[in-house]
């Protein structure tokens, strides 16, 4: 194996597929990036068994070749390279490569590509088409309502479900708060309704991925499978096992408040409130407090160690009074993924969570369930 490329591609396409790596793991191999040179193109592989991740970039090629390298080590040297060319050289009957650059000359031990799992080769079918920013921001507004909880694995996930208006739906709960976003794609057959749970870490790592030759996302599925993919990238896991929650049972129909507001009014004054509290649930100090009287919606923290704040806010609407305190975080987490310059908030009727959507649209919200006051 012996090729040239350039540093900024490879740091680039290094840094795309190294992210799935896990930190530790009981096979050496898979700390490693698999490098495979086929005529000018260099693939770049890497998977955690869960998740395989493919990129390509164009290179010079001498002749062709694969080795696995490893990754932290490779990642961390191209990404300290001078921008210019990077020349690899696969030593004869050996897994050492040597790698120039400019006036840096070093060679790292790698391990033999026959050791590396295959990529997976499935037939997909019922392919999406998503813009690519849309598809984005819609991740981003939905990663804040997915859960860590590795007991109950499919909170981790995000529901994707298909309707054949054209429209998909990603759900997203972590049971304390509810992220729901509408997203138009486009296909080439006729769409079926379908749905599916998709692990949360293959989302936001696609949605992490920077490709300036595409402005599209395709997604395709088989039976237990999901891929998707860019002009350059691809992904490629097992869709979670197990029955999502009725999500739809859970939304409000009716509400007792509804107020409109600037994000640059009550975001910085949340943040504020946030500064001023602690992550105790026992000191029940994590909350922040919002009371509608009249005019004005006050936001109200406080922390046995450090002391209160008070904020107001008017507001146009006169309202019913109000007084309900919910998790800082939440409130912030959900505040911040709002791509919109006022939003709305409705109050339920029935237990007072706070059913936060953009002021124009409908293709967003999300619930944030209230907790004991303070």
């Amino acid at each position: 194996m012996h090729f040239q490329c350039d540093q900024n591609l490879l740091a680039h396409g290094l840094s795309t597929v190294s992210r799935i790596i896990a930190g530790k793991t009981t096979l050496p191999v898979l700390s490693g990036v698999l490098l495979e040179v086929q005529e000018n193109t260099l693939f770049l592989t890497a998977t955690d068994l869960e998740i395989s991740v493919r990129t390509s970039l164009p290179v010079s090629t001498v002749s062709e070749g694969s080795i696995v390298l490893p990754a932290r080590q490779l990642v961390e040297i191209v990404r300290r390279f001078p921008a210019g060319p990077v020349f690899f050289k696969q030593q004869a009957n050996s897994l050492t490569v040597d790698i120039n650059c400019r006036y840096s000359n070093l060679s790292l031990n790698g391990m033999d590509a026959a050791l590396f799992p295959s990529f997976p080769e499935i037939q997909f079918r019922d392919e999406y088409y998503f813009h690519f920013d849309d598809f984005r921001s819609a991740i981003r507004q939905v990663a804040i309502g997915m859960a860590s909880d590795t007991t109950r694995p499919i909170f981790n996930g995000c529901l994707f479900e298909v309707e054949e208006n054209g429209t998909a739906t990603l759900v997203s709960t972590d049971t304390h708060r509810l992220c729901v976003r509408h997203l138009p794609f486009r296909s080439k057959t006729t769409h079926v309704a379908r749905s599916v749970v998709i692990p949360g870490k293959v989302l936001t790592e696609i949605s992490k991925i920077v490709d300036p030759d595409s402005d599209e996302l395709t997604m395709g599925f088989s039976d237990n499978q999901i891929y998707l993919k860019t002009s350059r990238d691809i992904m490629i896991c097992r869709l979670l096992e197990g029955k999502y929650p009725q999500y739809r049972q859970v939304l409000p129909h009716s509400f007792s408040n509804s107020i409109t507001l600037k994000i640059s009014d009550i975001l910085p004054a949340v943040e504020r409130a946030g500064l001023l509290v602690k992550e105790e649930q026992k000191l029940k100090g994590n909350v922040v407090r919002l009371k509608l009287k009249g005019h004005t919606l006050s936001i109200d923290s406080q922390s046995p160690e450090i002391g209160r704040i008070h904020e107001e806010i008017p507001i146009e609407q006169h309202q019913r009074e109000l007084d309900v305190t919910y998790n800082v975080k939440y409130i912030l987490d959900v505040l911040k993924v709002m791509e919109t310059e006022k939003i709305i908030i409705d109050f339920s009727a029935t237990n007072s969570a706070a059913i936060f959507r953009p002021y124009e649209g409908a293709h967003y919200m999300c619930l944030v369930l209230p907790i004991k006051q303070f």
